[in-house]
């Protein structure tokens, strides 16, 4: 039997079966537990190490053990052999490491790597609400399994650096650097506090080599790596990107790993929570946004492993955060209710009997694994009756449709995440069955009427409601004062709302939090963006067609906005000299600016080749 630190059985439960390899602590086996008959990965820890080594491996145990999420691999058992050695019992995964994936693959197409992804996030989203970072984020500790359908799941393994964030950090800050140097983060690598921002950045080491085959530093020695990170911005994904993507997709993805791998943590997502809601709304065939679900032939309907991967792409294609924002277009309107048939105008968009399984599609998704359901055309508020008991979905969208009546309390039941009423008449009595809805993350009113002020302000109540989009509608100022009662609000989109005034926008400053803003086409004047200077956390807005000058760009770039859309506006070359000086702006939309060409834009390219410039 490989290594001196085992014997035949330990503590009298597991049997070694063989040896795994080495890790950082020691000797990992694989054992038959004897009491629970199953197999389980044992880690023994080096009699040789230090102290040091011994309470950060008692630590791991500690944090591993009260991590219980799919996407985590499972402790078992930990404690003391009988020779005084630890050791470390986990759930035995019979699969392979995304690092030996791609030393066999090199890279995966983004498709095929998204699944996977929102499973990496939902694993690392989980440990940081527990107040645990990984700080080894790599190819290397990430597994790949199968799961009880044959698909794919995802562990995320060894967090035997991981720390409590609460806990004193002082181990790290003695010239002991934890992490790996291909993938830490640059303030990891200056022995700084590390927080939920430096998983992020590993993170986004990981997705640039997972999609180009190579970490976005390297170099001949380890330390040319790492002192690149501290001294250079990281290279554009696009920039050693294999796949050919389309440009709108290539665009975001862009601006997704750019903001991951920011060298100030400040620039970087605050939360896995906010990197998975941009990277759910990519929009993969880079074709305008479908509002719905296309329909899938019985016949012709693929296996459970496509079907999982195709459904995830119509759930991201129905995003809705600032990518989407700068992007969608009108679509026609939709048929008669009575017309079950694919739309002329749309072949993608059908209607989707309520009764019909056959139009839901089961998919992966960030946060869990639900199913997404669009209706179109209900007859009445009494069919959302056909709701009741329903768990096998999160998010809900309505369009075309009268949605007022006792019916709609049925939303109550509903464990949703997101909900959304497109062209829909609702009133105050509406929202207020969607105030109670406890779970919910998402709401869109667009283009809907029937509520005011008054049912705006019951929002307030939903505690976890973040992104909220009321663009075209008729709303004002008053119903954006009861908007700014929304605590959790972090995205908020007033899109062509010309009710809206300056007086809205510095109620809304009451939201200090607000990371994304969309105030296209409103009636705020240039000169009251000056309040815009309030939201210390914003990083995306978008303020098209507001007749903006050169003199209000000046302002903008004042703020710690990473992506920007001034599209539709009387700008000129001044303003992309000006905005050429913004060293956190990552991605930046002109569309329709009159003043600027071809040759304005080339020269701006040349000094800031690292900014994603669209003219689309």
């Amino acid at each position: 039997m490989p290594g001196e630190s085992a014997s035949k059985t330990i503590v009298d439960r597991y049997e070694v079966l063989e040896s795994l390899g080495t890790g950082g602590f020691g000797e990992i086996y694989l054992c038959r537990d004897l009491v629970l008959s199953r197999d389980v990965a044992l880690k023994i820890l080096k009699h040789e190490v230090s102290g040091d080594l011994i309470r950060r491996f008692q630590n791991e145990a500690r944090i591993a053990a009260n991590l219980d999420h799919r996407n985590i691999v499972n402790v078992v058992d930990f404690g003391a052999t009988a020779d005084g050695g630890l050791f470390l019992a986990m759930e035995y995964l019979k699969g392979e490491s995304l690092e030996d994936l791609l030393k066999s693959r090199g890279t995966l197409g983004l498709e095929e790597f998204l699944p996977l992804l929102a499973q990496i996030c939902d694993g690392l989203a989980f440990a940081h609400e527990k107040g645990v970072l990984h700080r080894d984020i790599k190819p290397s500790n990430v597994m790949l399994v199968s799961d009880d359908k044959g698909d794919l799941l995802v562990k995320l393994v060894d967090f035997g650096i991981a720390k409590l964030v609460s806990d004193d950090q002082s181990v790290t800050r003695t010239g002991n650097i934890v992490g790996s140097p291909l993938y830490i983060s640059p303030e990891t690598a200056l022995g700084e506090a590390a927080d939920p921002r430096s998983d992020i950045y590993s993170l986004g080491c990981l997705i640039f080599e997972v999609l180009s085959g190579a970490p976005p530093f390297t170099g001949e020695t380890l330390m040319e790596a790492m002192t690149a990170r501290l001294e250079t911005e990281a290279p554009l994904l696009s920039s050693a990107l294999r796949e050919t993507l389309p440009e709108e997709t290539l665009s975001a993805i862009d601006s997704i790993v750019a903001r991951c791998l920011s060298r100030d943590p400040a620039n970087r997502y605050e939360s896995v929570a906010a990197l998975e809601t941009d990277l759910s709304r990519l929009n993969l065939a880079g074709e305008e946004i479908s509002e719905g679900l296309p329909v899938v032939e019985p016949e012709k309907r693929p296996r459970p492993l496509v079907l999982a991967l195709f459904a995830l792409f119509l759930c991201l294609a129905c995003g809705s955060t600032a990518y989407y924002y700068f992007t969608h277009l009108e679509h026609e309107p939709v048929a008669e209710s009575g017309d079950r048939k694919p739309l002329p105008d749309d072949p993608g968009l059908a209607r989707i009997p309520f009764t019909d399984p056959d139009f839901v599609f089961d998919q992966r998704y960030p946060q869990d694994n639900y199913r997404w359901l669009k209706l179109v055309g209900l007859g009445t508020d009494k069919d959302m009756y056909r709701l009741r008991g329903r768990k096998d979905f999160r998010y809900l969208l309505m369009e075309h449709d009268e949605m007022v009546g006792e019916g709609m309390k049925v939303l109550e039941e509903l464990p949703l995440l997101g909900l959304s009423f497109r062209r829909c008449g609702i009133d105050n009595k509406v929202l207020e069955h969607v105030s109670k809805i406890k779970t919910l993350t998402q709401l869109e009113l667009v283009r809907s009427t029937g509520f005011d002020a008054n049912g705006l302000a019951l929002l307030k109540n939903c505690p976890k409601l973040s992104i909220v989009s009321l663009s075209d509608t008729s709303i004002g100022d008053n119903e954006v004062r009861e908007l700014a009662g929304i605590r959790s609000l972090r995205r908020l989109d007033l899109g062509s709302c010309e009710a809206v005034t300056g007086k809205g926008l510095a109620e809304l400053t009451r939201v200090a939090d607000l990371e994304e803003l969309i105030l296209n086409k409103t009636s705020i004047k240039p000169e009251e963006l000056n309040l815009l200077k309030r939201f210390r956390n914003l990083r995306v807005l978008s303020v098209c067609e507001l007749k903006l000058t050169d003199d209000d760009v000046r302002m903008i770039a004042s703020l710690p906005v990473t992506t920007l859309d001034i599209s539709k506006n009387k700008i000129t070359p001044e303003s992309l000299s000006i905005l050429a000086s913004d060293k956190r702006l990552i991605t930046l939309k002109i569309s329709e600016c009159d003043g600027v060409t071809g040759k304005d834009v080339a020269a701006f390219t040349r000094k800031r080749p690292d900014v994603n410039l669209r003219r689309d």
